[in-house]
């Protein structure tokens, strides 16, 4: 066996050998061929003819008895490696004559690499938004708008208006022809500002804006700074005034036939454009449905400053791209746009820069009055502008510029509260009868909660005929008022009728009278007794046998004053009784009478003397 191998490789040498020499021979006769010079390039064509040579001896020693076909993948991978090197040469002689154009058309990719995304950014902005319903394609956005006719065309809706020959028209009320009523409203020259009084407007903080600056009444307006068109159903809005109303309340409560929506700048961020598009048709149908003989306008997403305040939240680009799509769904529901932003825009597609309120979203006090104007311009075919709009401004709860400071964040939806449900009757779906109960719908005014309610039955009315005035079923307990038993009713009292009238203790008793003319004694009842505060009765006399005399308070003695000491007297000078008297007594005898009054005596008859 190492014999056999030991031959087979000596042959491969021998065969390889001579497959060079071969080569050799070749060799010489292309440099003959050639004209071999000693010249440079000669030397490169001659490497080229060496490297195709080497190739093919390398062919030729397969051919040989005895090749080792287990080298055969060493022989290719070092035939791809020539290849390479032979590629590398080829490379780098273009290099060397070409080196100039090389660099040129580098420089070029290069530059163009650069400059692709400024072009296609600057196409798009001088690409004008579609603003025709010529240019509406619905197909373009799914299974959004799928109602489709017979003959699979996509089918519009709306009640109010038809289509001729792809032209919406509306029946004109004062005529009785068929007039253009197209989506996009156009103006109407001298149209007056009183059209304002037949308006209500839903929106966000743009809206907000111009109740703040005076240009439409608090009350006309339901708006939220930061709200979204996906939160709006839900929410609950507080106007200046601190009413409160939801969407479905406030339009309740109001009369007005045209409802403009100005929302959709909020919320583009990080939405799916799918998401985005049907909670916006699904607002317009829940409004549509609050009111089916209002009329609805969807108001042009206002533009911005790409590079404001609010650069990466909202975007021209991605404006141009809804309002395509809020004018599609005016076309299909039937409704009205606005394309307010042909003189909001300036020739770059952005806010104009007398309108920017400075942070490139919100917009100055002067720009409202233009958009006031343009509403008023445009409006709504057959709604009235008699008179002037008055409006009724109410001073806003906190300034415009803190409520709509950067930072805030977007309501995307309304907040989840306890909900209480008020239920109301939607819908009567069988009526009750006299015998049968009926079945009710009840709906919450606040959510999609409904159930079914049972009707009671209502119950015969008969009438003086014994037949129910309702379903005309006979009284089976009637009788004609000939064939009826009378049942004596004694309510009439006899003039003078009384017999005895009643006591405290005995009933009385007196005539009554029926409709008959029959009389009957009737008791008259027991007054009863009147006691009073003592236990008589005020009336008879009687005492209470339950009577209890209260008992009397017990008078503690008062207590005697102590005297007060009696000051001593001061005494006086005194006289000589017995001479006073001895003197008295001399004159005191005679025949007259003469009186001294002495303490303790009396006078006595006679002789005229006192006694001591």
């Amino acid at each position: 066996m190492t014999d056999i191998k030991k031959g087979k490789k000596k042959r491969i040498a021998n065969g390889r050998g001579h497959s060079r020499s071969n080569d050799i021979r070749r060799e010489s006769a292309l440099h003959n061929d050639h004209g071999y010079d000693g010249h440079p390039h000669a030397t490169r064509i001659h490497a080229d003819d060496r490297m195709r040579m080497d190739e093919d001896r390398r062919y030729d020693d397969r051919d040989y008895e005895g090749y080792d076909h287990a080298d055969a993948g060493l022989h290719n991978a070092k035939g791809a490696e020539k290849k390479f090197d032979h590629f590398k040469r080829k490379l780098r002689h273009f290099w060397r004559e070409n080196k100039f154009e090389c660099v040129s058309v580098a420089i070029l990719v290069v530059a163009a690499s650069v400059a692709l995304p400024f072009i296609i950014k600057s196409v798009k902005k001088t690409t004008p938004p579609v603003t025709s319903e010529a240019d509406v394609n619905l197909d373009d956005y799914g299974d959004l708008f799928t109602d489709k006719d017979e003959n699979g065309n996509i089918k519009k809706n709306g009640s109010t208006v038809t289509t001729t020959n792809g032209v919406r028209v509306r029946m004109d009320e004062s005529t009785g022809e068929e007039i253009e009523d197209p989506t996009v409203l156009v103006e109407k020259k001298g149209n007056k500002s009183g059209y304002l009084d037949n308006c209500v407007f839903i929106g966000d903080s743009r809206t907000v804006a111009m109740v703040s600056y005076g240009v439409i009444s608090d009350e006309d307006v339901l708006a939220k700074v930061g709200i979204s068109h996906t939160a709006v159903k839900n929410y609950t809005f507080t106007q200046n005034s601190g009413k409160q109303y939801t969407v479905k309340s406030f339009l309740q409560a109001k009369s007005e036939p045209v409802v403009y929506i100005a929302l959709g700048v909020n919320g583009m961020k990080g939405a799916k454009e799918e998401d985005y598009e049907k909670a916006f048709k699904d607002l317009v149908e829940y409004i549509m449905e609050l009111g089916p003989d209002r009329k609805i306008v969807l108001m042009a997403i206002w533009p911005v400053d790409d590079n404001g305040t609010y650069k990466g939240s909202v975007k021209n680009e991605w404006i141009d791209k809804y309002n395509d799509f809020l004018l599609a769904l005016a076309q299909y529901e039937g409704i009205y746009y606005l394309d307010i932003n042909n003189i909001l825009k300036d020739k770059n597609g952005s806010i104009k820069k007398e309108y920017d309120g400075g942070d490139g979203l919100h917009y100055s006090a002067g720009a409202y009055n233009v958009i006031i104007d343009y509403i008023i311009s445009h409006p709504v075919p057959g709604v009235s502008d008699d008179g002037d709009y008055v409006v009724h401004y109410v001073k806003p709860r906190g300034e415009y510029k803190d409520m709509i400071k950067k930072g805030d964040p977007i309501v995307t939806q309304a907040p989840v509260e306890e909900h209480v449900h008020n239920y109301y009757v939607s819908e009567i779906t069988k009526e009750a009868t006299c015998t049968e109960p009926g079945v009710r719908i009840m709906a919450c005014e606040g959510c999609d909660s409904i159930y079914e309610e049972e009707i009671p039955p209502l119950g015969h009315n008969y009438g003086d005929d014994g037949l129910c005035k309702r379903c005309g079923a006979k009284n089976p307990d009637y009788a004609p008022a000939e064939q009826q038993q009378h049942v004596h009713v004694y309510d009439i009292e006899v003039p003078d009728g009384r017999i005895s009238d009643p006591t405290c203790e005995e009933p009385g008793k007196k005539k009554m009278k029926c409709s008959c003319e029959d009389v009957k004694e009737v008791e008259i009842p027991a007054l009863g007794h009147d006691y009073g505060d003592d236990g008589i009765c005020r009336r008879c006399g009687k005492q209470n046998p339950d009577y209890v005399k209260p008992e009397e308070p017990t008078q503690e003695p008062t207590p005697e004053p102590t005297p007060e000491p009696t000051p001593e007297p001061t005494p006086e000078p005194t006289q000589d009784t017995s001479t006073e008297q001895q003197q008295l007594g001399g004159e005191g005898t005679g025949t007259g009478t003469t009186e001294q009054p002495v303490e303790n005596s009396a006078p006595t008859e006679g002789g005229g003397e006192a006694t001591p």
